[in-house]
């Protein structure tokens, strides 16, 4: 064969190249249509009314923001057929809560856009962790009175040098009804922080601050730019500034209800009797790693007339030590507050043998459960079911 007779026929088997892989990738196409009816006809979420899919699809997503990562659900619903992407699509709800790290990967902003243009109008549950970044700052302050959960979480950080962000910060703040602060700081201590006023939080039930740091910083001094005249429960998880915390009180008087705080023999609560005389509506009160001279102080103020006249539930948790006084104070607390005190916890960060414990304050204790209908559980570990006096 000549040469323009083999290049004619290798452009004529080409040409049944092309159109043999054009047949077939209509093939391939026709096959993966039948494949997704298929599909839908097995799928059991397919044959569900697209309402109860939906609120499966939400049951199966976390509740914490924090785990809520922008490239994982709901966005892998996405990735498993039309159908499910149309139902995920259409819930708003599903795409109200998530996780920003910043800084991120390429793209970040564009993902947090299109994650709240699909929430919609659907209150929003963020968790921010990082240092603020412009952009994607100016996208969640273009939402805030959708917020109702806001995470912030500063990390192992330095902190900003510009007081106008941490100002624009606490400007969404009146739109939120649960705060989460972790290592959030106004600014460095050098620059002070008169600027910034006083920031009113007038819906917030629930504020729970905390810290990585084991020391008292600089993070507490939020609290001088906060009023939250209807909290409810307060979390203190993190070493605070003893002033801090009595000023925000007495500013906010709040109705709270429930007082947590992470580790008593680091919280800078030296004098817990000022602390607990601003809250008189509290209900629950529960301390975290409990020195045996802090509880014996917390009996003493809680044993006196007219102190937390409203408690109903007490918890001392993972008390390290313990000894015959220790328990001698939990009997004498527990006499003295039986009029008001429905639930007590003393849990121990090891386990404790009953034995240790002295046989008449045993038997004092049983005679509040049977006499007075209290439920006292004492152990370690988690909390049974049914009302014990010990596990």
């Amino acid at each position: 064969m000549s040469v323009q007779d083999l290049e004619s026929r290798i452009e004529d088997i080409s040409a049944d190249i092309e159109r043999q892989k054009a047949v077939l990738r209509l093939l391939e196409c026709d096959k993966s249509l039948l494949q997704r009816q298929l599909n839908a006809v097995r799928d059991p979420v397919g044959r569900l009314p697209p309402e109860i899919s939906s609120e499966i699809f939400v049951q199966c997503l976390p509740l914490d923001p924090r785990f809520h990562e922008l490239h994982e659900a709901p966005a892998l619903l996405l990735n498993v057929c039309n159908a499910w992407t149309d139902i995920a699509v259409s819930n708003p709800k599903l795409w109200s809560t998530m996780n920003i790290h910043i800084p991120g990967p390429g793209g970040l902003a564009a993902a947090v856009q299109k994650r709240l243009q699909r929430a919609s109008s659907h209150l929003l549950n963020v968790a921010m962790v990082g240092p603020l970044d412009p952009t994607v700052a100016t996208l969640i302050w273009g939402h805030s009175s959708q917020l109702g959960r806001l995470v912030l979480s500063a990390g192992h950080r330095e902190m900003e040098d510009d007081p106008d962000e941490d100002e624009r910060l606490l400007s969404l703040a009146p739109n939120i009804s649960d705060l989460v602060l972790w290592d959030v700081e106004l600014m460095e201590e050098e620059q002070g922080v008169d600027g910034v006023g006083e920031t009113l939080l007038p819906n917030l039930p629930q504020l729970l601050f905390s810290s990585y740091n084991t020391e008292v910083g600089e993070s507490h001094k939020i609290l001088q730019h906060i009023r939250a005249p209807r909290l409810e429960k307060l979390t203190l998880e993190s070493p605070t500034g003893e002033a801090d915390i009595i000023s925000f009180l007495r500013r906010s008087s709040p109705p709270l209800q429930e007082l947590n705080i992470g580790d008593a023999s680091k919280a800078g609560l030296g004098s817990l009797d000022e602390v607990l005389a601003l809250v008189p509506t509290l209900t629950r009160l529960e301390v975290e790693w409990v020195e045996i001279g802090r509880a014996k102080q917390l009996f003493n103020i809680l044993a006196q007339p007219g102190v937390l006249p409203n408690l109903r539930i007490l918890e001392l948790n993972h008390m390290e030590k313990t000894s015959e006084a220790f328990w001698n104070a939990v009997l004498g607390v527990l006499s003295a507050c039986r009029s008001k005190l429905r639930t007590v916890r003393i849990a121990y960060h090891f386990r404790v043998p009953m034995k240790y414990i002295p046989s008449d304050v045993l038997t004092g204790l049983r005679a509040l459960v049977e006499s007075d209908g209290m439920d006292i559980w004492l152990g370690s570990g988690r909390r049974p079911d049914q009302n014990e006096l010990f596990t």
